[in-house]
Formats: C-alpha cells, sequence, structure tokens
C-alpha cells in the first residue's frame, strides 16, 4: 500500500510543494486508503443484500397460497433464508470482536428475522393448518 501511495504522491511532487511527509504520515494515509476500499467494498455487498431483500418483499408478498403448502413460493423463500444467514455469518465472522456484534442493533434484528424465518418455513409448515399452531403473526411481522 506504501507503494501506491508513494506513486501517487512522488517524493519529487512532495518536494516541489515544499512539504514533507514523514513514514507515520505515509502510513496513516496507507491505511486511511486501505478503510475507503473496504467500505467501498462493503457498499456493494451491502447493496446486493439490500436487493435480495426487495426481492423477498415482493415474493412474500405475492405469496397468497396456503401457507402449508410447498410450492415455488416456498421454495424462493428457503434459498432467501439461506442466502440471509450466510449474510449473517459472514459478518459475523469479519466482525472484530463479540462486543461490537452485541452493540450492532441491525444485527440483533437480522438474528430475530432469521430465526422467525426459519420457524415459519421450516417449522409452521409441518403444524396441521387447522390446529392452534398456525402463527400468522409471524409472517406479518416478517
Amino acid at each position: 500500500m506504501r507503494a501506491v501511495l508513494l506513486s501517487l504522491f512522488p517524493p519529487r511532487h512532495v518536494l516541489a510543494l515544499d512539504l514533507s511527509i514523514d513514514s507515520a504520515e505515509v502510513d496513516l494515509l496507507a491505511d486511511e486508503l486501505e478503510l475507503s476500499e473496504e467500505i467501498s467494498e462493503w457498499v456493494n455487498f451491502d447493496l446486493f443484500f439490500g436487493l435480495l431483500v426487495l426481492a423477498n418483499s415482493l415474493f412474500i408478498g405475492l405469496n397468497t397460497s396456503d401457507p402449508t403448502e410447498i410450492n415455488e413460493f416456498f421454495y424462493a423463500e428457503t434459498a432467501f433464508l439461506v442466502l440471509f444467514t450466510f449474510e449473517f455469518c459472514f459478518r459475523v465472522c469479519l466482525s472484530r470482536s463479540w462486543a461490537q456484534i452485541r452493540r450492532d442493533a441491525w444485527m440483533t434484528v437480522d438474528l430475530v428475522l432469521i430465526g422467525i424465518t426459519a420457524i415459519d418455513l421450516l417449522v409452521m409448515r409441518w403444524v396441521d393448518s387447522s390446529g392452534s399452531g398456525n402463527l400468522t403473526v409471524l409472517r406479518v411481522f416478517r
């Protein structure tokens, strides 16, 4: 990264402007450049999963079939569940500490929604729809 930074700001340009940059400042600039690259990568990641959230919402809105019926909507929602679970696990693996995960309210919301979706898709489908197990409140909340 230092080489990239020095190529952007060669010493002759620094000397021509009568500026002096010591190695600590070059390292600090290199760290900031790496951070900006990471942020741009996360923006793409967040955009992709944001579009998946919109697509999932569309599928939920279009699904008018019996909740216990296994059809193409069930398979689509299961695929969304797998992708969102992957995203959550990926973010957990890349976090710096467990304290950071606990402080992030969106991680808690994601975990709760993944749990509700898993209960809805994987458990509630198998409960008799005429019995007391059909908790449509979970579907509405999701």
